[in-house]
C-alpha cells in the first residue's frame, strides 16, 4: 500500500534514472482510479466515491515525470504507460489462472509496486 506522496517519490527517483542504455520504456500501475487517474492508499473510497481528502494521481502527472525536460535520458524513446485502475465500488468476480511463475530478476531496479 502506497501513499500518493510515496508515488509521486517513486515516479521522481525512476524519472531521474539513467535510461540511455535502452530502447523504451515500460511503466505499468495496478490501483484504483477513474478515467483521469489513480488513488494512493489515502485515497479511501466511501460507497465507490473518492473520500474528500482522497489521495489522487493525475495520468497527465504520472506521464510527464518521463518527458524529455525532466528525464533526457528518455528523450526521443517510445514511452509505455499500462494503467490497471478500477473504477467503482461494486464487487467483482475475481478468477486466479495458475500457468507459472514468471520472474523478471534482471528489471528489479527498475519496478515499482504499488
Amino acid at each position: 500500500m502506497v501513499f500518493v506522496q510515496k508515488i509521486r517519490e517513486l515516479l521522481q527517483a525512476l524519472s531521474f534514472q539513467n535510461h540511455s542504455a535502452y530502447d523504451a520504456f515500460v511503466l505499468v500501475i495496478l490501483s484504483h482510479g477513474n478515467k483521469d487517474g489513480v488513488y494512493g492508499t489515502n485515497g479511501a473510497r466511501t460507497n465507490g466515491e473518492p473520500a474528500e481528502d482522497a489521495g489522487f494521481v493525475l495520468l497527465d502527472e504520472i506521464t510527464s515525470f518521463f518527458d524529455g525536460s525532466k528525464c533526457p535520458s528518455l528523450g526521443g524513446k517510445p514511452k509505455m504507460f499500462f494503467i490497471q485502475a478500477c473504477q467503482g465500488g461494486d464487487i467483482k468476480l475475481v478468477i486466479f489462472l495458475l500457468t507459472g511463475i514468471w520472474k523478471w530478476n534482471y528489471l528489479d531496479k527498475f519496478s515499482i509496486c504499488f
